[in-house]
């Protein structure tokens, strides 16, 4: 493996599901939609998302934006999670399909995660990236992890649990996913 794991975020459904659940703010968005054209709505998004993610940023984790809010994404959703930097993004395009089991997300995704560990997280998947994953971590010795909210519900303590074992296991470490770690109680 070469250069630093990396943890792959989706904003809709993921960061920002479809119902509201405990620890969500509803935020106003006007601006410009995935194909372009302005779009006006609530987003819901969790604060404790936001220091989750500088946690497992301060693992020396890269964390990349794979959403069809590209940019956007630093600019608006980053600032009101409490991000305390901007992420790489990921250009994954603003449309999104399925196609003979792979999302249209897979290319530019496995393309920029190259020969590193990798967690992906997104609501939305084509159905072969799970034993792609499986694949990729037993073949290559590259630790691979698929991870898909329900778009309703988005990120839980679950999910951030399996993603702790992972950063554990990309990093050859034992502390982030020991039990007193903070992000284990976040979201609970």
């Amino acid at each position: 493996m070469t250069g630093r794991p990396l943890l792959v975020m989706d904003v809709d459904g993921v960061l920002a599901p479809s119902s509201v659940g405990e620890g969500f703010r509803a935020h106003m968005y006007n601006g410009p939609g995935p194909d372009g054209s302005l779009v006006s709505g609530t987003v819901l998004l969790n604060a404790e998302h936001g220091a989750w993610l500088n946690m497992v940023l301060d693992k020396g984790i890269e964390v990349a934006w794979g959403s069809s809010w590209l940019d956007l994404a630093n600019e608006w959703i980053a600032p009101r999670i409490g991000l305390r930097q901007s992420l790489p993004v990921i250009d994954v395009g603003r449309s999104r399909w399925s196609r003979f089991g792979w999302t249209s997300k897979f290319g530019p995704v496995s393309d920029y995660a190259a020969d590193r560990a990798l967690a992906w997280v997104d609501d939305d998947f084509g159905g072969k990236e799970p034993g792609w994953a499986e694949d990729r971590t037993r073949d290559l010795g590259l630790s691979t992890v698929i991870v898909q909210p329900h778009p309703l519900v988005g990120l839980t303590s679950e999910h951030i649990s399996t993603i702790d074992n992972w950063v554990d296991s990309a990093l050859g470490e034992t502390t982030v996913g020991g039990a007193d770690n903070p992000s284990r109680e976040m979201l609970a």
